[in-house]
């Protein structure tokens, strides 16, 4: 009997619970041995000053301005990042900021990544075969292109896997607050509305049937073949 069989624990939970576990440990060394660096001073410095009045101001987001790289300006004490990305979400870790200091936003990093994992395996429990749900779950948490950026500097496109796998659950699964909770979001940078453009092209009929259609083949793949 596996180890997930005899707690009642899901194996994808066990497998996130590491996964988040392990790269909470590598963050904390990176900040140890101060290996964070430049992008993450800057969320830092704008959820400081948020947190005292001065909202996204950023001294660090002014050097890499317009003003400052085109026009010779000098940098600004009070130039607001929105200028740069507006993501007025991130105001949302400021409160972890003031209670967690400086491993905030590595805990969010981490914390996100890990639950858009569990969203893709219900997305896909949805509409594959358990096994196969399974093992798509564990080759997210094992994945090169994953790994890299959880461990890096903290960056607000860590929201984005969550957002993209909730935004196709709420369609699969017909949960209209779930899609309009992200209609809005999307609203809050640039490279997010892209999923405006996704959410009107993808139906859920679309996908039932595509995974009807493929169900076969799926069933006779070697993922099948393990547990």
């Amino acid at each position: 009997m596996s180890p997930s069989q005899q707690t009642g624990i899901p194996r994808i939970w066990i497998v996130a619970g590491l996964f988040t576990l392990v790269a909470l440990t590598l963050q904390a060394w990176r900040s140890w041995v101060l290996l964070a660096s430049y992008d993450q001073g800057i969320f830092q410095q704008v959820l400081w000053n948020s947190l005292h009045g001065h909202w996204f101001e950023s001294t660090l987001s002014s050097q890499l301005s317009t003003n400052v790289i085109h026009a010779g300006e000098l940098p600004s004490v009070d130039y607001e990042r929105l200028g740069q990305h507006f993501t007025p979400t991130l105001l949302l870790w400021a409160p972890l900021l003031w209670l967690l200091g400086g491993a905030a936003l590595p805990m969010v990093q981490v914390g996100l990544i890990s639950s858009a994992g569990l969203v893709l395996h219900k997305l896909a429990q949805d509409l594959l075969p358990h096994r196969t749900a399974n093992w798509i779950g564990y080759g997210y948490f094992a994945g090169n292109a994953l790994i890299g950026p959880t461990l890096g500097n903290y960056t607000d496109l860590c929201q984005l896997p969550l957002a993209v796998f909730s935004l196709m659950l709420g369609l699969v699964e017909r949960r209209r607050w779930l899609v309009l909770g992200l209609d809005v979001k999307s609203l809050d940078d640039p490279c997010t509305n892209q999923l405006t453009t996704f959410k009107h092209k993808l139906r859920p009929k679309d996908l039932q049937a595509r995974c009807s259609s493929e169900e076969i083949s799926t069933q006779n793949s070697p993922a099948n073949i393990f547990p």
